[in-house]
């Protein structure tokens, strides 16, 4: 059955796929609104490789709970050898199938250890897309529980990001201790994890953060690119009102680039600084997500984050505010160029 390549994705045409039992190209499926990949992962008679591939682009945008996709990837059929040795077999398959082989792996261990090789090897693979943020939803769960120890230094780093971005601040700051551990870390490693965690530092240390943030600029006054980077950082950081001392801000103003950031229209970030008396809680959000773009935080200006947090926490989504933040801070931090090194803000 020849199936036609779609131009508009429709409810209708959702269902009818599914009623079929056919496969539509996943590339239609991309530029489409997310609710039409998890109308598809959701079709019981369409194949399960679709299904899948359908189900990690919905759960990235967050239109698929992580319950349905741990549900899907449950349902898949792999043989008793892949069962049997994951790690090897998973290098051999399609990444989406890698993934949801490696999850099932670690979620049936005991061993924390063993564990943190299955996430090693699922962060790999989705390292070359866009699914460092599932990754962080699907295996805190497993982790949680787990106290921080050298058995895991090797995965300690991502440890910080998955506790904070699920919440856990105290674990993170335990992480943080192993990741130290870690014989290859970098000082720019730890400055990193350093940074995300500044996010949720006590108001009032300005003396304290102002060493800080003067610490960070040292570290990488050898290396341009990353010198920018940190200078990226900070502005975000400003977004959450995190002080800089004078003497910062000069030497972060003599290596600004021009603005290469998408900016929303200017009638719509004067609506986010000056909101219309009686706006409803629902105009607030949805503002937001139109200053945030396709592109999500990692695209926009930190002048645009700092609107859409003070938005957000005004409709009294605080924590979604500070997430949105360090969403900012951790792909300005996995950002790189084309060879290799880190991209200028």
């Amino acid at each position: 059955l020849d199936v036609p390549a779609v131009d508009a994705w429709t409810p209708a045409l959702v269902v009818l796929f599914g009623a079929a039992g056919v496969a539509p190209e996943l590339s239609s499926l991309q530029s489409a609104a997310p609710v039409y990949a998890a109308g598809i992962a959701r079709g019981d008679r369409i194949d399960e490789d679709t299904r899948l591939a359908a189900g990690l682009m919905a759960a990235q945008l967050g239109a698929l709970p992580i319950g349905e996709l741990v549900a899907l990837f449950d349902s898949l059929a792999f043989s008793d050898d892949e069962l049997a040795r994951p790690l090897t077999r998973a290098r051999e398959l399609a990444p989406e199938r890698a993934l949801a082989l490696l999850y099932r792996n670690a979620k049936s261990l005991a061993v924390p250890a063993a564990i943190g090789e299955a996430l090693r090897a699922a962060l790999d693979i989705a390292a070359a897309g866009d699914s460092y943020f599932l990754m962080a939803q699907l295996y805190w769960p497993i982790l949680r529980g787990v106290a921080p120890s050298p058995s895991l230094v090797g995965v300690a780093d991502d440890l910080v990001r998955f506790a904070l971005r699920n919440g856990n601040v105290e674990a993170a700051r335990g992480w943080l201790q192993i990741a130290r551990q870690r014989a290859e870390a970098e000082l720019s490693d730890i400055h990193d994890l350093q940074i995300l965690l500044s996010l949720y530092a006590e108001p009032g240390g300005a003396a304290e953060t102002g060493r800080e943030a003067s610490a960070w600029l040292d570290a990488a006054a050898g290396d341009p690119a990353l010198f920018r980077r940190r200078v990226r950082e900070l502005m975000i950081l400003t977004a959450a009102d995190y002080p800089l001392t004078d003497d910062v801000r000069t030497r972060m103003l003599a290596v600004l680039p021009a603005p290469a950031d998408r900016t929303p229209a200017s009638v719509l970030l004067e609506r986010l600084a000056s909101p219309p008396v009686g706006i409803s809680r629902g105009e607030r959000i949805l503002m937001s997500l139109a200053a945030l773009g396709p592109g999500g935080p990692g695209d926009a200006s930190p002048a645009t984050l700092r609107l859409v947090r003070e938005s957000l926490v005004a409709a009294g989504l605080e924590t979604d505010a500070q997430q949105l933040l360090l969403e900012a801070l951790v792909l300005a931090q996995r950002a790189t160029t084309d060879d290799g090194g880190p991209m200028s803000p």
